[in-house]
Formats: structure tokens, sequence, C-alpha cells
């Protein structure tokens, strides 16, 4: 019945959908700057009846679009992205997020008034950069959300991948410039501090575990061999599989720079990003949503594998939330990847949005339709956070 109902609405919504994708593709926009691709979701929400809130918790390319349906039953959420990367365009697949999100809410749109709860495509920019559901969570958007989906392009369909915490550090070293031949005794070399530093982490590779992942560039490190640096800039991206021992990690990342500031005579300043937690996995509802994506048609059903971080962790930590990630490219071929980009507009991508538009709108039907499920997706969730 179910099936049947979402397949009939969503086959005429397929073509508005792959074009929606294919523009935000054609037109990739950094985060903060997703004007575009913001624009034309809101305003194919508001034409399809949705109450559009633009610049949600102040941030101009952030949304929140709501259609309710009975009274009481769950607000259920899809979670949208549509920021590209620098140089790679839609090397994430950020298109197929953004459209499989709509694509549920619409396919749902129909059967809302018999239906009791709420639905929300909230759309969340510059998770590749600025990991702005952090401050989405924080200004109360997804407050009163019961549960979250996403989907996400990957090289296989699964729902139960385990992703990494993730914080970064930017460490600037202040020296002392001078004439690096006639007075090099005069200066203090800020770029040999932060090489120092950079090494100390090289080192200490060897002595953390293995899910640990340390990865940095050096953004400055002077501007002319003939002068002794007065400025330079390393920052890192630090990752661990939970965030208790990514803090141990972070402070022994600091320890090195710290050194490297005592050894040279450098000032060091260090400035802290956002943290992005680990997920936590909820079996029932990863479950629920990866036997709707096999049922809707999904491409290449195969054992989870991730070292990836995402900012959508962080809401599994404040209710039950599952990502599906949709197969829409052969198998091996890696996000952030020219490889990767190229796939953004296949007949594969394509099928990718309907599979997943349908997973994520039969599961949002399931727990509308079945409080009894809720219930004990909410009981196992509250159960593993108190773990």
């Amino acid at each position: 019945m179910i099936k049947e109902s979402l397949e009939k609405a969503l086959v005429p919504l397929m073509p508005q959908l792959i074009a929606i994708s294919d523009y935000i593709y054609d037109n990739p926009e950094l985060g903060h700057e997703e004007f575009k691709a913001c624009d034309l979701l809101c305003r194919t929400l508001e034409d399809n009846g949705f109450d559009v809130v633009r610049g949600a918790a102040d941030i101009p390319t952030a949304f929140s679009a709501e259609l309710k349906g009975r009274p009481g039953g769950p607000v259920i959420a899809f979670v949208a992205e549509y920021d590209a990367l620098p140089e790679m365009g839609h090397g994430c697949g950020h298109q197929i997020i953004a459209s499989g999100a709509l694509g549920a809410a619409l396919a749902l749109k129909t059967m809302m008034p018999s239906l009791t709860g709420t639905i929300r495509v909230v759309g969340t920019p510059a998770e590749d950069s600025t990991s702005d559901k952090v401050d989405m969570i924080a200004r109360g958007v997804f407050e009163d959300v019961d549960f979250s989906f996403q989907c996400h392009a990957n090289d296989r369909t699964m729902s139960d991948a385990r992703f990494k915490a993730i914080t970064k550090r930017e460490f600037i070293f202040h020296g002392v410039a001078s004439h690096a031949s006639r007075a090099p005794e005069k200066g203090i070399s800020a770029c040999d501090a932060a090489v120092l530093g950079y090494m100390g982490v090289e080192m200490l590779r060897e002595h953390v575990r293995d899910d640990v992942r340390i990865h940095g560039i050096i953004n400055k490190g002077g501007s002319s061999p003939n002068t002794v640096p007065d400025y330079a800039s390393v920052e890192y991206g630090i990752r661990a599989d939970d965030s208790r021992y990514l803090r141990e990690v972070v402070t022994r990342v600091e320890n090195c720079f710290r050194g490297a500031a005592l050894a040279t005579g450098a000032e060091l300043e260090i400035v802290e990003g956002k943290t992005i937690e680990s997920n936590l996995r909820v079996p029932a509802l990863n479950s629920l949503l990866l036997a709707h994506a096999v049922d809707g048609g999904a491409d290449q059903i195969l054992p989870q594998t991730t070292m990836a971080s995402t900012d959508f962790c962080n809401l599994t930590r404040i209710m039950p939330a599952a990502r599906l990630d949709i197969a829409f490219a052969p198998v091996g071929t890696s996000t952030h990847s020219p490889a990767f980009t190229a796939a953004g507009k296949t007949d594969m991508a394509h099928r990718a949005i309907h599979a997943a538009a349908y997973a994520m709108a039969a599961a949002a039907y399931d727990l509308m339709t079945d409080p009894q499920l809720a219930k004990r997706i909410r009981a196992e969730f509250e159960a593993l956070k108190n773990e």
C-alpha cells in the first residue's frame, strides 16, 4: 500500500527533482554562498504549500520548511545540504542530498492530511567548511524535532556507517622579522616553529590509536626567503572514532606546537574550531531506512565503510537520526575526487535520488503511522545515549 502510494507520488516528481539536482550541480556554490540553491529549494517548497522560514538561525543560506498533518505525532526532519567544494564543484554529491530531502517531503505531501505529525525540510549550509548544523542546533532549529533523516551520495548503499569525531585547530606563530643574511641572529622564525610543530605531529602518529587521523596544511610560512618570517600558520583536522579519545589526541597535538614555540622563542596562538561528534547509531532506525532503500530500488547494497566525519553526527546525539548513504557511482569511487564530481549527472545518480527520497519518505511514514515503532526507536536511542 505505502509503496504504491509513494511510487505514485514520486514518479511524476522525478523530472523536477532531477532538474533541481542538475541545476545545483551546474551552479556549484561554496558554503555560505549557496544563494541560488537555497532560493530554488525554498521556492519549490513554497509552491507546494510548505511554510518556509528563510535565513533560519540567522544564517542567510539556511532555511526550515514545514508541513503539518493531523495534530500530535512526531516532527520529522529531512536534512538538506547543497554546498560545493573549492575547485571541485559537487565532488561530494550534495546536490543528491538536497534533491533527496526535497523528494521525500514532496512525496509525502499529498498524504499529510491523513497522517499524524509534521514534516520539515531543513536546509543546512556549509557542511564541508564551517559545519553549520552545529550552530543551527545551538540556536534551537532542531529543538522540537523528534526524528531526522538524511541521504548522502556514495559508492554504495548503507545505513549504519560509523563516522569519526573531528575537531579543527589552527596554530599561528608570531616571530621577529630580520634580514636573513645580514642579521639572522636578530630574528625569530615563525616558519621554523611551524615546521618543528609539524614534525612533532609526524612523530606522534606512531603513538596513537589506528583509528586516529591527523591531517594538516601549512597555510603561511613567510613571504620571502630573504627575510626571517615573523608569521606562520598551520591548520589541522584531527579525527578519532570517539570524542573522548579525540580530546586526548588534541592535547598531544597542541603540545607539539607548544614545544615548538618554546624551542624557537616564537609566540603561539591556538585557534579552536568546531567539534563534530562521532555518530550515535540506532540499529532499529538504520535497519528501517535501509530496508526501504532496498524496496525503493537502491543499487550496490554493501557493508558499511567510512573514515569520514559529518556535522549530521551532532544531530544523532540529540535525537534518533539516520543517514542513508546511497549508491550513485561505481564501487571504489571516492568522495571529494574528480571521478565523484563526474558522476553527478549520470543515470545512476538520478536513480539514487528516487531511491533515497522513497526510503526516507517511507521511514517517516512508518514513524507517523506506528506509534509503537516510534516509541521503541526512541527508547533504543535513550538507552544508547546513556551508556
